[in-house]
């Protein structure tokens, strides 16, 4: 049997549809979060060009 259109069906559909777009908001806020993480991380510790490695103990550069 079909649904009625109005009828309870209706407002089933549209809570989901509110429920999905709460869920989707929220991923959003996270990647934004993390995002701007990334961005603070890679200001605060610049890139290292591997060839600077010094041997075993990586993340001195060599002299």
């Amino acid at each position: 049997m079909l649904p009625r259109p109005g009828g309870a069906d209706e407002g089933a559909e549209e809570a989901q549809k509110l429920r999905i777009q709460a869920v989707l908001q929220e991923i959003c806020v996270q990647l934004q979060l993390l995002i701007s993480d990334v961005e603070f991380s890679s200001i605060m510790r610049p890139h290292v060009d591997p060839e600077e490695l010094n041997g075993p103990y990586p993340g001195l550069r060599k002299i």
